[in-house]
């Protein structure tokens, strides 16, 4: 179009739609209806199981109490074992289309944008809510689906990145930072791990700057992006936060929901109970037994797979469905299986996993700022479980109105008014350079505080420090010259 100038009229500027992302069980549901309620918004669900029907309780889906009266949509609304479903229940829309059996991240990505372009064209704010930043990322850029093959070998060296996290756990960690420190006896793999190490130095000294030598599959990966594509990683990962920048559907506010782990871990531990109390196994078998009778494909088996169902399959199929996946111990349920037992194991096995996946998801948190650039502001709800732990309602109130509700509400005000929404609660700690520290007396090269700082109060360091103190005192080897002329 053109104006009567004869020039073109500039862009309209994107819409704002307001993100809450974070830690199941933190409060993402909780938050985002307080900022609907008070900005005129509606929530769009980008979580990637709770789009499905028939696992309302499995899925953690609000419940119409929790709406309080907002709009939610993409919940519940595609029946996994083929049939269309509604999300009427929830005060939404139905999903565009015809979505039916398992969806991947492009269907409901064109789904979840005719929702999101309706609640705009009515005038109201869309805030999406999402546990799984994947399907959120898809929704809000452009960038980050339809990529090349450096793009791919990226996003897939952060998948190894969690399995490589949770390896470094074996060794000795740091508590708050999660830093590795090589043990005494690992002088084969610490030689070939420092090689790996000096080689990615010499390709891409920026990631082997934040890189640990012992973070041995990482290092690997990173070794191998570089070969497959000629480029570091570092320098995909900058142009792919150039690229994320620019190809921004929506202006967008992020919020991102946390707890520490200690007080998050009992909240979760205290959900699946409440889950169980709800209703969680009746739930469960009817789900089964509908996709068994339906002769549901694999399709249907994509939704049992989620927390909250898959670690059940073992007690089901003890139970009589058959069509049922899922895991607990090692082989299948057969006859004369303790299905108390396997009950139990089950619940276990669902608060260990969602405690696991607690921690995953703010590491993915972590890593939207770091590979694409954007700004996320944490809120911590710390506080407020502790009060819910303990019985003080009025406590955990108070504790919500003041590190979460009323921080999130004046960010997004105002970022709806197009300002700078400020800053928000702290942020995981940042992937910085490791400094590199030498002990002369042990010989010794130390990468990181921590590892300096373990070192150091170490006995070995210990007792080389007061060996070299008496050698230059004379006094070495004087108890055993003393015990010898006695």
């Amino acid at each position: 179009m053109t104006d009567a100038a004869g020039g073109s009229d500039p862009p309209a500027p994107p819409h704002a739609v307001v993100c809450v992302l974070g830690q199941t069980g933190a409060g993402k549901t909780r938050l985002a209806v307080d900022i609907a309620l008070e900005n005129g918004g509606e929530v769009v669900n980008c979580d990637a199981m709770q789009v499905y029907a028939g696992l309302p309780i499995a899925t953690a889906q609000a419940s119409a109490e929790e709406m309080r009266g907002v709009p939610h949509h993409m919940l519940g609304c595609v029946d996994p074992t083929g049939a269309v479903a509604s999300d009427a229940v929830a005060g939404g829309d139905r999903a565009p289309g015809s979505l039916a059996g398992a969806i991947d991240v492009r269907d409901f990505r064109d789904a979840a944008l005719g929702v999101i372009a309706n609640v705009i064209a009515r005038g109201k704010t869309p805030v999406l809510v999402g546990g799984s930043d994947y399907y959120l990322r898809a929704v809000v850029s452009e960038s980050l689906l339809d990529e090349g093959e450096d793009a791919r070998a990226v996003e897939s060296s952060d998948e190894d990145q969690d399995d490589a996290d949770a390896a470094t756990r074996k060794t000795k960690l740091d508590r708050t930072k999660g830093e590795p420190t090589v043990g005494p006896n690992d002088t084969r793999d610490e030689a070939a791990a420092l090689a790996a190490h000096a080689r990615l130095r010499e390709v891409d000294p920026v990631s082997a700057a934040k890189i640990h030598p012992r973070n041995t599959r990482r290092v690997r990966r990173y070794l191998e992006i570089r070969d497959s594509t000629g480029e570091p990683a570092s320098e995909i990962f900058a142009r792919r936060r150039r690229a994320a920048a620019d190809a921004m559907r929506f202006r967008s506010l992020f919020l991102c929901m946390r707890a520490t782990n200690d007080e998050l871990d009992l909240a979760l531990r205290r959900r699946v109970d409440a889950m169980l109390a709800a209703g969680l196994v009746r739930e469960l078998e009817a789900f089964a037994a509908k996709a068994k009778a339906r002769g549901a494909s694999d399709d249907a088996r994509g939704a049992s797979q989620s927390i909250g169902f898959h670690e059940w399959g073992r007690y089901l199929r003890a139970r009589g469905f058959e069509w049922t996946s899922g895991e607990g111990k090692d082989g299948d349920a057969g006859e004369g299986e303790d299905v108390d037992a396997l009950r139990a194991e089950a619940v276990e096995a669902m608060k260990a996993d969602t405690c696991r996946l607690a921690r995953r998801q703010l590491r993915r948190c972590r890593r939207l700022e770091r590979a694409f650039g954007w700004r996320v502001i944490y809120l911590d709800s710390t506080a407020t479980h502790a009060g819910l732990r303990v019985g003080d309602d009025a406590a955990a109130r108070s504790a919500w109105a003041k590190d979460v509700r009323e921080p999130a509400l004046a960010a997004t005000v105002s970022f709806l008014a197009g300002e700078d929404p400020g800053g928000g609660g702290a942020a995981p700690s940042e992937e910085e350079p490791w400094t590199e520290r030498r002990c002369e007396a042990c010989d010794k090269t130390l990468r990181g505080e921590t590892e300096w700082r373990s070192h150091v109060e170490g006995k070995r360091h210990r007792n080389r420090i007061a060996a070299l103190r008496k050698k230059r005192e004379g006094k070495h080897g004087t108890r055993q010259q003393a015990s010898a002329e006695s």
